[in-house]
């Protein structure tokens, strides 16, 4: 997310409407506001913790509102990227008080606020050129804001923006015990030790509720240690029975086919028989053949063919089959059956064998599945057992506090041109290891003034980025609130330096400070102008050596409607 211009009115100093062009502003990736005690510095950050969260670190709208104004109006424009698009959206909102008079007041006094009356958050989009409200898809402006445009909560925000110096500098300090508590209360892990610990036990029963119900399984598709071996003793018999039925069948089809043509070479026979009789006849006969030629011819060819077959039958044996045909009919029927029935016994046998085949390597698999989540399910009642609901907290914080240190770690190096690291000690204390003496370790009470800012700046943006990290967000600024009064003219040139290698174009970084000495070093400055008896204060941006007053401005912007001190 960056920041391009905000705009506020009615907000604390800001009696009338101030434009500031946040945009041009962090051109350079640093800046500071400058101004005296009061001006109106910080409100800058309420405006923009009011755009996006409707109120703020110093409390609710009705306590931001300007003394006798009746509206508060805020609106912050940025660009985001949402579902890996880049988008320029603005979030506007105004806060009204309805007025109402003090029965005991004397005439003239000012009215007083009556209850609020807050109007509904805009959210806009511009595109080609135009303001438009944006689509949330059917949801509440509100929920759209913080689910897909900032993503983090207020708390986080503040710490991920705001960089608490302090808090750092008790963290970089703070024995091990303390430091925990301090993580523990960064980020609000001291009320996860109950929850961690019944999610725990929640999947310690889930781990074993699926024990059990492979157990249940594998109970559903035990195989007996003799079933298989048994069942593949049937197999066996079946095949063997149905290979016996097969042969027999093939022995009575046989026997019934020879009985078959017994039977039918002696019914052709007897044609043969009864033919060659009639041939005999006709040659006998008293008629006179002999004028027709054609009819003599047939006879003795007819008597030729009678021969043929007389001698092709005289060498086969037949007998009186009649009965053997029928029984041979039967028993060939019979070894059908038999044969068909074996088959059927042998088919549904190795299907059996098989089912068993397959529930005994699902049997396997299921001890093989039970195997692996009982060591995981004895793990989870031991810590569940040995580890406390604080001491997971403490373990939470333990984590992050590791995370943390490897960032900043990484960082310092930078910061300190590869001279220092930060790393923990063996009683879990920070330590600073020192490349210029060979890397050894030493206590952070060790270091210069500089020096330790350098640390608790490594620390506190990478607290910044962890946060962002665990928000699912990312934010291209971030602004140190005071924090450099205290430093000499080394340490805060020091400090100054490491900021200017820290700028870049996905860092922005703005100061919020009253000190004269770091004006020359900043290539934008926002002064903060207060105005007479601390109201209505102005801002000016100076770029370089010139001042120019940072008037209000359209360049795509729509301003804050409605006049702040009411109707």
């Amino acid at each position: 997310m960056k920041l391009t211009r905000l705009r506020v009115r009615g907000l604390r100093s800001y009696v009338s409407e101030v434009e500031i062009d946040l945009a041009r502003l962090g051109e350079e990736g640093l800046f500071a506001i400058f101004g005296p005690t009061g001006a109106g510095k910080s409100t800058i950050l309420d405006g923009i913790f009011l755009a996006l969260f409707g109120r703020c670190p110093r409390g609710e709208a009705s306590e931001c509102v300007s003394t006798g104004a009746f509206e508060l109006g805020v609106r912050l424009e940025i660009e985001i990227e949402i579902d890996a698009s880049p988008r320029a959206l603005a979030i506007e909102r105004r806060f009204r008080w309805s007025k109402k008079r003090d029965a005991d007041a004397p005439p003239g006094s000012p009215d007083l606020r009556g209850p609020p009356r807050h109007l509904p958050l805009r959210i806009e989009e511009r595109t080609s050129g135009e303001w438009t409200p944006i689509d949330t898809r059917g949801r509440k402006p509100e929920d759209y804001l913080a689910t897909e445009i900032v993503r983090i909560s207020m708390s986080d925000f503040q710490q991920a923006v705001v960089l608490p110096q302090g808090e750092i500098d008790a963290l970089l300090r703070a024995r091990p015990a303390e430091r925990r508590t301090l993580m523990a209360s960064l980020f609000r892990t001291e009320h996860l030790g109950q929850p961690l610990f019944d999610a725990l036990r929640a999947r310690e029963l889930e781990v074993r509720a699926e024990i059990d119900r492979l157990a249940v399984a594998e109970r559903e598709v035990l195989v007996g240690e003799g079933d298989v071996e048994a069942a593949r003793v049937e197999l066996d018999g079946a095949r063997a029975a149905a290979r016996s039925s097969a042969a027999t069948l093939a022995a009575a089809e046989s026997r019934a086919f020879d009985l078959r043509l017994a039977f039918h070479l002696r019914a052709a026979r007897a044609a043969a028989a009864e033919a060659l009789a009639v041939v005999d006849a006709i040659r006998t006969d008293s008629l006179e053949i002999s004028g027709n030629p054609r009819l003599t011819k047939d006879l003795d060819r007819l008597a030729q063919a009678h021969a043929h077959l007389g001698a092709a039958l005289s060498g086969a044996r037949v007998e009186s089959v009649d009965a053997e045909v029928d029984g041979a009919d039967e028993a060939r029927d019979l070894a059908r059956r038999d044969a068909v029935s074996a088959a059927v016994r042998a088919a549904e046998a190795a299907a059996r064998c098989a089912d068993l085949d397959r529930r005994s390597a699902r049997t396997l698999e299921l001890r093989a599945r039970a195997a692996l989540l009982e060591p995981r399910a004895r793990r989870l009642a031991q810590i569940r057992q040995t580890v406390g609901a604080s001491q997971l907290a403490e373990l939470a914080a333990e984590r992050h506090l590791d995370a943390v240190t490897r960032d900043a770690g990484d960082l310092l190096r930078s910061l300190s041109a590869d001279r220092y690291a930060l790393v923990r000690a063996g009683d879990g204390a920070f330590a600073i290891a020192d490349s210029a003496f060979g890397g050894p370790e030493r206590p952070p009470s060790t270091l210069s003034g500089g020096e330790t800012f350098l640390v608790s700046l490594a620390l506190a943006l990478a607290l910044s980025q962890r946060i962002q990290l665990a928000g699912r967000a990312r934010f291209d600024f971030f602004f140190l609130d005071e924090g450099f009064g205290g430093l000499d003219a080394v340490t805060l040139d020091a400090a100054l330096s490491a900021l200017e290698r820290l700028r870049g174009p996905h860092r922005v970084i703005g100061l919020i400070t009253h000190l004269a000495a770091t004006e020359e070093r900043m290539p934008r400055r926002l002064r903060v102008v207060p105005g007479r008896a601390g109201g209505d204060a102005s801002v000016l941006l100076e770029i370089g050596e010139p001042t120019r007053e940072n008037a209000p401005s359209s360049r795509g912007s729509r301003p804050i409607s409605g006049d702040p001190r009411g109707p």
